[in-house]
């Protein structure tokens, strides 16, 4: 999901604007062979993404050629090997649904559907509906076991195959170049090997078809059938229509695109309406997009412009950041107001912090020694006791006289230093009691 948090941040969006136009931009995807979505979530921050479609109890096309239970594990059909062939009317049935959809997704979303293989075909209506899945692939870079497999095949592709370029100065061939013109290629390709899997009842593992497998088909077919399903399968992969006897053309073919593969005597597309996208066209943002998607447009991180992603931390820590300048304002200010006595007292630190936070209980004097008949006789009387201390007063400092109005704002001043240092003069207040009563 880098790569769309890059685009994102190309089209000057943030990750939740990109969640939801992503959100609307597959939802908008709508033909009669295409699996809708139902619910599609995503979440950049928890790198997730979640999408819901319906189920149909006739399950995929690979399922039906196994002779496979929908519901069973990958492990399970994975290990049954089919050799049945489906009757050629439901293959051209399902080709040409296939090859509409096809047709109607690179027309108005220009991704190529390079993870086409049987287990992405669904059916449906009692398995005379094929719908396609698998399409979100493309866009979320999520790699597949087909994947895998066309990586491994890009070279030996290239080698082989040269795809039709509409210069300024006409119709060129030449080897596919860019990612969007290797899997336009590779799409194709695995269309073609759709065919034939249905011909056969198993995938196959390679990219590269061979004429060897071309002309197994003829023992699952009558003549006339094989020879239509061989005319189709050497169109696709054996076309040397325009490339002549140049020779440095030679062992090399030239692939149809789409349009040109519904033109083809084996398909009847023209009896199938291509929806569109008229009354619901792309919005410019979704055509921009799809320009960053294609290579079309140059990704361009600004580095500066990570609103998204900051916006999101700052949400996240919100309460504890709350937290931590709640504690941080309690200790500045209790910090202020132990300044604030000092100042106006002038008590040493050690002093002020003894007397506000304890009140220390004066020690009581030694008990008088017993006194006697004689001491008293001999001595005469008792000294008396000695006066108590003078009371501390150190806190209390009554400011003088105003004598004009000039003075007024500082008698104010003084007034509201004598209202926090309430604390301290009563903590004074109550040693200079203690003092008097222990006495």
């Amino acid at each position: 999901m880098k790569k769309l948090a890059d685009i994102a941040d190309s089209m000057s969006m943030s990750l939740r604007e990109m969640e939801i136009f992503l959100e609307k931009f597959f939802k908008s995807i709508k033909h009669p062979n295409f699996l809708p979505f139902e619910t599609l979530d995503l979440n950049f921050e928890k790198n997730r993404i979640l999408f819901i479609q319906d189920y149909s109890r006739d399950g995929s096309l690979r399922d039906h050629l196994h002779k496979n239970n929908p519901n069973d594990i990958w492990e399970i059909k994975s290990s049954q090997k089919s050799t049945n062939s489906i009757a050629l009317k439901n293959i051209k049935e399902y080709s040409n649904q296939i090859l509409n959809v096809l047709i109607y997704l690179k027309q108005n979303f220009l991704m190529p559907f390079d993870n086409l293989h049987s287990g992405n075909v669904i059916l449906a209506y009692k398995k005379k509906i094929c719908l396609l899945t698998g399409y979100e692939n493309s866009f979320f870079f999520a790699k597949t076991r087909s994947d895998k497999i066309n990586e491994e095949s890009f070279d030996k592709l290239r080698k082989k195959y040269l795809i039709q370029v509409t210069d300024s100065d006409g119709t060129s061939m030449r080897k596919a170049k860019s990612d969007i013109e290797i899997k336009r290629l590779i799409e194709t390709i695995r269309f073609g090997l759709l065919i034939v899997e249905m011909c056969i009842g198993n995938e196959q593992p390679d990219l590269l078809p061979s004429e060897d497998l071309i002309s197994s088909l003829k023992t699952f077919y009558n003549d006339r059938d094989f020879d239509q399903i061989k005319n189709c399968l050497y169109f696709l992969f054996f076309n040397r229509t325009g490339l002549g006897h140049d020779e440095k053309f030679k062992n090399k073919f030239l692939l149809p695109t789409l349009e040109q593969i519904a033109e083809h005597e084996f398909f009847s597309i023209s009896k199938f309406k291509t929806p569109n996208l008229s009354g619901s066209a792309l919005e410019p943002e979704q055509i921009e997009f799809l320009n960053y998607m294609t290579g079309k447009l140059e990704i361009k991180i600004k580095k500066l412009r990570r609103k998204s992603s900051l916006a999101m931390n700052q949400f996240s820590n919100k309460k504890q950041l709350s937290s931590i300048n709640e504690a941080s304002f309690e200790i500045t200010e209790e910090k202020n107001e132990n300044k604030s006595i000092q100042s106006s007292t002038n008590i040493p630190n050690s002093v002020l912090e003894q007397n506000i936070t304890s009140v220390p209980v004066p020690t009581p004097p030694p008990p008088p020694p017993p006194i006697s008949s004689n001491t008293i006789l001999s001595s005469g009387p008792p000294p008396p006791a000695p006066p108590p201390p003078p009371a501390l007063n150190i806190l209390h400092n009554p400011p003088s006289q105003p004598s004009d109005d000039s003075d007024r704002s500082a008698l104010l001043g003084d007034i509201r230093k004598g209202m926090k240092l309430k604390k301290a003069f009563t903590t004074f207040k109550l040693f200079t009691f203690l003092d008097r009563i222990l006495q």
